[in-house]
């Protein structure tokens, strides 16, 4: 092939590659073309050609060509790894509420909760104005004024009686009173409670000692247990001593009557009485 049918070819090739540019192409092409195989070579200058060459240098000034016509849909690729979570949006305004719904079953009844402390006792209410005067009743007549009747005589004056005996409290009362507790009826050791044994234990049975007890007898001083937590014990006494017989019950208050440094207990865990 000659170097000039060469070069046409690769003019006609340059102008055909050109066509798909969207904006007008300007520009300085220089090639080497070989004068023997044809072969051609695109270069900077034509001063890069070689012995054998034929240098060739032209400028390429055409508008931009039509837009082909879309081509076919490529297949879709591998999705991509999923994105870095963006920033929160502003909230949205408030919608309009909705309709109420229809009205739902009632539930079942819950269990009984314990009975709450007794509350603070309110402040006395103000007392009522007073309501309007009735207007007085007409005065009745006035009877007429009966005689006088004569003086009666003076009555003899009655001997007088013996003088009262002072009252007085039976000795052994007395020494009885002296001797109760003065501290509330407690035991002489209570910096920590004892244990009573259970084996000894008869539910409901009272124990005077010096020995103050936290478990197995519990002091008789009138507190409340749980009916749950001690059913033995509620089933022997039930609420004669307080309670209100659903989730508690009462011991007996024995301490106004407790020597000093004795203390009254009362068995609550241990042997059940059994009836003969």
């Amino acid at each position: 092939m000659s170097a000039r049918k060469s070069l046409a070819v690769l003019v006609s090739l340059f102008l055909v590659g050109t066509a798909a540019i969207a904006a007008p192409v300007s520009s300085n092409v220089s090639a080497c073309v070989n004068a023997t195989t044809g072969a051609v070579r695109i270069v900077a200058s034509t001063s890069l050609c070689v012995a054998g060459e034929t240098g060739m240098s032209w400028a390429l000034v055409g508008p931009a060509g039509a837009t082909g016509p879309q081509g076919p849909q490529g297949a879709t690729g591998p999705q991509g790894p999923v994105g870095s979570t963006g920033a929160t949006g502003a909230t949205g305004a408030t919608g309009p509420a909705g309709p109420a719904g229809p009205k739902g079953d009632t539930g079942a009844t819950g269990a009984t909760g314990p009975a709450g402390p007794i509350g603070a006792t309110g402040a006395t209410g103000a007392t009522g104005s007073a309501g309007p005067v009735g207007p007085a009743g007409a005065t009745g007549a006035t009877g007429a004024t009966g005689a006088t009747g004569p003086a009666g005589p003076t009555g003899p004056t009655g001997a007088q009686g013996p003088a009262g005996k002072a009252a007085t409290i039976p000795a052994n009362l007395t020494t009885l009173s002296n001797q109760l507790s003065t501290n509330g009826g407690v035991g002489f050791f209570t910096g920590s409670p004892f244990q009573y044994d259970t084996n000894l234990c008869q539910i409901g049975d009272v124990v005077l000692s010096v020995n103050g007890y936290g478990k197995g007898a519990l002091p008789a001083d009138g507190r409340l247990l749980s009916i749950s937590q001690y059913q033995a014990t509620f089933a022997v006494m039930g609420t004669i001593f307080g309670g209100d017989g659903i989730n508690n019950f009462a011991l007996p208050d024995l301490r106004a009557f407790a020597p000093q440094y004795l203390e009254y207990s009362i068995c609550v865990e241990g042997i059940f009485p059994s009836r003969y």
